[in-house]
């Protein structure tokens, strides 16, 4: 069992480790080149305009929802509020330029359409509750936590604004933060998560989701609970549905899988515990779950009237084993963890 939970593992680890180091770089350069105060002025506001500039801004990027936490991490502590960090944690992951590509070439029309909306719907929801019934701003991060600091933190940045300094230094000093204070404060929550990601999925065998995610009335509710704890990126979900699909799963509980499965992972659930709280974090995940649940009734009651447009190729739909650079920089970033971790 030891084994086949490692070697689960570190198969996720291999998906999932070459965004995450994209994550790590955009968060990097976010730190580095997007200044406190445009970050304040879009997305710092308590107030629904920086949630909408949340939601929109996560859509087309092609973060997972590991590869979103460092990035989102960084916008938290330039000064995004919590409504607008909780949209983009949501937005981000769900859908993304490479994801709607791969809907558009293996799912059919409405699907491909219907995703990355009811990501952005998601998101904006979210964002909402959590501006009236989250924790108030000043229990935030250190970002947030008052006047005199985000002052110092604007002052510090016009000061650095009138003595700018050579490129290939702000790029080495963006790596430095990404690799070194980011991930460390990430590396225990994000192996932890990995080794009971893997532990689901070694768990849980395929043959056992053909069974039972088929068309009944259970089928939502069971790609509901695997979608919550397991790590899939929103591209890596879709060749997988598209085969369930073509088996026979009904489009609901695929689109409730496409939603919860890239949004939420134990790393994911996690991470946002300790950056947001748990209030913050019950909102997270409640919002998911309603919103996967409202989609996915509503597209079974779209195919249910319209008749089956489902156009899906089962042989386009197959998984390729991770390549020799998927395996590097999985090795790569377990070295990394590990290093952090024996350091502090």
């Amino acid at each position: 069992m030891l084994s086949g939970v490692a070697l689960a593992t570190w198969s996720l680890l291999q998906q999932s480790a070459p965004y995450l180091w994209i994550g790590l770089l955009v968060a990097g350069m976010i730190h580095e080149f997007v200044s406190s105060a445009a970050i304040v002025h879009y997305l710092g506001r308590q107030r629904f305009s920086a949630v909408l500039w949340a939601a929109a801004l996560g859509v087309p990027l092609p973060l997972c929802s590991c590869a979103v936490i460092p990035a989102a991490r960084s916008l938290q502590r330039k000064g995004a509020s919590r409504g607008a960090t909780v949209a983009f944690l949501i937005s981000t992951p769900e859908t993304g330029a490479d994801s709607i590509g791969i809907s558009y070439a293996l799912l059919d029309p409405f699907l491909t359409i219907i995703r990355p909306g009811a990501a952005f719907i998601t998101a904006l929801l979210a964002g909402c509750v959590e501006l009236l019934w989250g924790d108030p701003p000043e229990k935030n991060s250190e970002s947030q936590g008052g006047g005199d600091a985000s002052d110092q933190t604007l002052v510090g940045e016009n000061a650095d604004a009138r003595a700018p300094r050579p490129l290939l230094q702000r790029l080495r000093n963006a790596c430095d933060y990404a690799l070194g204070e980011l991930l460390g404060e990430l590396s225990k929550v994000l192996l932890l998560g990995f080794l009971l990601a893997g532990l689901v999925s070694y768990a849980v065998p395929a043959t056992w989701i053909l069974g039972h995610l088929s068309a009944s009335a259970w089928a939502m509710p069971l790609a509901w609970l695997l979608g919550i704890p397991m790590y899939i990126c929103a591209t890596a979900s879709t060749p997988l549905v598209a085969v369930l699909l073509a088996k026979g799963l009904n489009p609901g509980a695929a689109l409730v899988f496409l939603l919860s499965g890239p949004a939420t992972n134990t790393a994911t659930i996690a991470v946002v515990h300790q950056l947001l709280g748990r209030r913050s974090l019950l909102i997270y995940l409640g919002s998911i779950t309603l919103a996967a649940f409202g989609f996915g009734a509503a597209a079974n009651a779209f195919y249910h009237a319209h008749g089956p447009l489902l156009v899906v190729n089962p042989m386009l739909a197959t998984q390729h084993a991770p390549g020799l650079g998927s395996s590097a920089a999985a090795l790569a970033l377990v070295l990394a963890m590990l290093y952090h971790l024996v350091m502090r």
